[in-house]
């Protein structure tokens, strides 16, 4: 329904995944978040199927992304890295299934002190939205996770942890190793399904 006086907004109550999937027009940005963007990933909720995080999902937000469009996940860190790790290779799963053969080029991971930020795109950053991200993070002061062609020595600058984990495993996750990295891993990292 159309809001009064605000005849561009338009309100659909409605779950995102089953509005995606609605024949209609592309979007620049889709925001994918919940009741724990930034909330507990443990306790009450910790069996709670979350099935705006899996590699289906992420799927049907890649197919409706304009060319130059962003899927933006926001949620809740801990460590040693678990739920941001899995979040990671479900985006890298979904990335791969929806004919992007080098994944690397698409993703940016950005952290403060007790979040982290995923954005997803189906067209790789160009070198210019690269240095927007890079700049975003410098003022802000969030630290940069993963970008295409980051230096280590660019993370863990402003929420300084003992070592840089997140990055890490997020470079594992792209490496050739990825399989290896996630079989071996402490935790479930495995990307999630909506039957899994």
């Amino acid at each position: 329904k159309s809001v009064p006086g605000q005849e561009r907004l338009v309100m659909h109550n409605e779950t995102w995944r089953r509005f995606l999937r609605y024949p209609g027009q592309q979007y620049d940005l889709i925001q994918i978040s919940g009741g724990d963007a930034i909330g507990s990933v443990s306790g009450l909720r910790a069996q709670q199927e979350r099935y705006g995080y899996t590699v289906e999902a992420f799927m049907d937000a890649l197919q409706r992304l304009s060319p130059a469009g962003v899927i933006s996940v926001t949620r809740g860190i801990q460590m040693p890295p678990r739920a941001s790790l899995k979040l990671a290779a479900t985006a890298i799963e979904a990335l791969r299934r929806v004919g992007v053969t080098q994944p690397s080029g698409h993703l940016a991971v950005l952290r403060s002190w007790n979040s982290f930020t995923l954005l997803v795109r189906r067209q790789p950053f160009s070198e210019s939205e690269l240095q927007l991200v890079r700049e975003f993070s410098r003022q802000r002061m969030f630290d940069l996770v993963y970008l295409p062609g980051l230096r280590s020595e660019e993370t863990n600058r402003y929420n300084r942890l003992g070592q840089p984990l997140l990055h890490q495993g997020v470079m594992a996750l792209m490496g050739a190793q990825a399989g290896a990295f996630i079989a071996g891993y402490d935790f479930n990292i495995q990307p999630a399904t909506d039957d899994n």
